[in-house]
């Protein structure tokens, strides 16, 4: 009874609110919540597949169907009445004049005059309700009833209002628990690689499948298991629609109990799917993202595909670039180009205008001058791009006038103008142009020393040669004395060392230039290698007039060199200086370390002008004394400078008036410990 007592009260509740809203036929209201809208005519309502009808005859049964009942009809001039009630517990005459309150109340509600006593306000909104049409209810029937258990089978909206109860007790904890265990149980086992439960296609499916699969169940479960299962749980609603099934009565029990198992199987699977699906986004969101994700695929493959397009209209918008003949074949392009952009500009203006309305047919403005602009734009943009391409011809011509004469063999360079958009082109032309002339005069100046070896050789040969002729000549001869032949024989030997010591020297220069040669390294001590050189000269030291000064920052300099050709260096350097120095002057010699490395330098005053560079007295069979006066092959300094080099040094000439300078350098990396 109280459970019957409350539905009466939410019936009575509900008409109030029904028909305060003014606004429907008539309606049938019960707890389990269906409604149905009427027209003005016989009260009918199909329930369970019964039907209730106002015929008298129909009546009695029809109350059958509902445990209690109101019927209020309003008549034509809007006035309500009670038709009919059962089982209901109310005072007719307040019911209705709560009915004509409520409906006023509502239309004050609506146009927003609901007032208080204040009399001020009072007036304000009486002078707003006399513009106002009052509707009235008229020739309307309102029946509200509530159904009757016996025949209407229970329904689970008759539970809805208890929810709340039934969320609060032990159910929703279970149905936490199980959640919980399920994210839990996804958690571990997703971990163990042994299982490869995450290279499971059913945990790798694309993002937007996942969040597909993901809402429907999310929205499922959320409607169904915390509302209608629960209330179908504790009712009979699902071993009636079992029973409705085809299930018999005897397994309606175990039925029931199977489809329950079955139910939270089917959400304890969803709920650990859902997590293990979602455990790589959060490890590694990105990566996993632009794994799984359709979109981003797509938007790879349109890219690629794109990028393959572009790279396609790219090559074909190059090709069609390298063949434009710069000419009147190029203003005919442009022409037609600018005709057919003009054409096309029309087409879909006038196509655009059709389908919007045919409005281009009726307007002078639409339908001429706008065409017409159209076509004023598109010569405006022929008219500068013929300007522009005039421009560029002409910086063709002149860039073809300056290859040409490039390639003519004049590196004179012309007066300096503009190329405009060829000007970088122009830069490189000039450089090539430099180096064309650079090379020419290298050429020039090679061939210039091919002569002039061709020359020294020849000379430096042809000397020592004819003496040694000469003076065989002279030995052959009867009539010479013994002192004679003794003389003859010691300039014999003499003219013979000097041709072998030229050969020699030609040879060590030609392998020194070829990279054929063979350096034997090993510890040489440069202040022992100079000392030596020294002692070995001493003699026409002493002859000179020369004051050699020895230098030696250390007395003892240990580098990794070949001995053999760092003596003949120094010995080179040293005769040098002996050779071209000015009588009575010092001579320096000083060894010392610098610049990460060990330098050697030698320093004299030369006895002629020294009209040449530093870079030509290095050169083979040059000399300072031009004469050739003094005895030498022209090759010292040549030979001296490729061994330092070979040896990894670096070689320098300089002069300063009659200053005279040859510095050597040797770096200390590589230097072996010195012996102990």
């Amino acid at each position: 009874m109280q459970l019957f007592s409350e539905y009466r009260q939410a019936l009575m509740d509900a008409m109030y609110e029904r028909i305060e809203r003014m606004g429907m036929d008539g309606m049938c209201y019960y707890t389990n919540g269906n409604e149905m809208v009427y027209s003005n005519g016989p009260w009918l309502e199909v329930v369970a597949g019964e039907s209730i009808i106002t015929s008298e005859t129909e009546r009695e049964e029809a109350k059958q169907l509902y445990e209690a009942g109101i019927v209020i009809s309003y008549d034509m001039a809007g006035t309500p009445r009670v038709v009919e009630s059962w089982n209901m517990d109310f005072h007719e005459q307040a019911l209705l004049n709560a009915l004509e309150g409520k409906a006023f109340r509502e239309l004050l509600l609506i146009n927003d005059v609901l007032y208080d006593d204040t009399s001020e306000m009072a007036g304000d909104a009486d002078e707003i309700i006399a513009d106002v049409t009052v509707p009235v209810i008229k020739n309307k029937v309102f029946v509200f009833a509530i159904g009757n258990p016996e025949v209407i089978w229970q329904s689970g909206n008759d539970y809805y209002e208890k929810l709340p109860d039934i969320l609060s007790s032990g159910y929703l904890i279970g149905v936490i628990v199980i959640a919980a265990v399920m994210v839990l149980a996804a958690l571990i086992l997703q971990n163990v690689k042994a299982l490869g439960l995450r290279d499971s296609l059913l945990f790798k499916l694309p993002l937007e499948i996942c969040i597909v699969i993901g809402g429907f169940l999310l929205i499922f479960w959320f409607d169904y298991l915390l509302s209608d299962m629960a209330i179908d749980t504790m009712t009979d609603i699902m071993p009636e629609a079992l029973k409705v099934l085809g299930v018999g009565a005897g397994s309606l029990g175990t039925a029931t109990n199977a489809l329950l198992v079955l139910l939270w199987t089917v959400f304890a699977l969803s709920v650990y799917w859902a997590v293990a699906s979602a455990l790589p986004y959060i490890t590694h969101p990105i990566r996993t993202f632009l794994q799984r994700s359709i979109v981003v695929t797509m938007l790879r493959w349109l890219g690629s595909v794109c990028k393959k397009k572009a790279v396609s209209i790219k090559g074909w918008i190059k090709k069609q670039t390298k063949e434009i003949s710069l000419g009147k074949k190029l203003e005919w392009a442009l022409a037609l180009a600018a005709l057919a952009n003009t054409i096309i500009f029309l087409g879909l203006y006038y196509s655009g205008s059709w389908w919007c309305g045919n409005f281009v047919r009726n307007s002078f403005m639409t339908g001429v001058l706008i065409p017409l602009a159209m076509m004023m734009y598109n010569l405006g943009i022929y008219l500068i791009a013929r300007v522009m391409t005039d421009k560029v011809l002409k910086d063709y011509h002149r860039l073809y006038e300056k290859t040409k004469r490039v390639a003519g063999g004049n590196f004179e360079k012309a007066e300096t103008e503009s190329l405009g958009v060829y000007e970088e082109l122009g830069k490189q032309l000039d450089t090539i142009e430099e180096g064309f002339k650079n090379a020419v005069a290298e050429e020039v100046k090679s061939k210039n020393m091919k002569t002039e070896l061709i020359t020294n050789v020849s000379h430096d040969l042809k000397t020592p040669l004819t003496a040694i002729i000469t003076y065989i000549e002279l030995l052959k001869k009867e009539e010479n004395t013994d002192e004679e032949k003794r003389e003859y024989l010691s300039v014999l030997e003499q003219k013979s060392h000097r041709l072998k010591v030229l050969i020699e020297d030609l040879f060590e220069v030609s392998k020194a230039e070829s990279d054929n040669i063979v350096l034997n390294y090993a510890n040489v001590d440069l202040v022992s290698l100079l000392k030596e050189v020294a002692l070995e000269n001493e003699m026409k030291i002493s002859e000179s007039t020369l004051d050699v000064r020895w230098d030696f920052e250390t007395e003892k300099c240990v580098l990794l060199l070949d001995s053999a050709r760092t003596y003949r260096i120094m010995d080179n350097l040293l005769q040098n200086a002996l050779k071209y120095a000015m009588p009575g002057t010092r001579v320096y010699i000083a060894l010392k370390e610098e610049n990460g490395g060990v330098g050697v330098s030698f320093k004299n005053i030369s006895a002629t002008e020294m009209n040449f560079t530093p870079e030509e007295i290095t050169e083979r069979f040059v000399r300072g004394d031009l004469s050739r006066n003094s005895e030498g092959s022209g090759l010292g300094l040549a030979i001296a400078q490729s061994f330092t080099q070979l040896q990894g040094g670096k070689f320098r000439v300089e002069t300063d008036g009659d200053l005279f300078k040859v510095h050597l350098w040797w770096p200390k990396d590589g230097i072996p410990q010195e012996e102990t």
